[in-house]
């Protein structure tokens, strides 16, 4: 009987945390996915300024 309690929990648990690094997994690959657009839409952002500041001196 105690070991049956025991195969349970143990598979319980190990679904768990398996399901949990899942989403852990996913969570991690969303966060990197928004960073890497927030940081390429700061290059081209920081590419626009650069150029309007060169056009800007060149007119001047």
């Amino acid at each position: 009987m105690l070991s049956i309690l025991l195969g349970t929990y143990s598979f319980i648990v190990h679904s768990f945390l398996e399901t949990s690094s899942v989403l852990i997994e996913n969570f991690l690959i969303v966060l990197l996915r928004t960073v890497q657009k927030y940081i390429v839409v700061n290059i081209l952002i920081e590419i626009v300024l650069v150029a309007n500041f060169q056009k800007e001196s060149l007119l001047q």
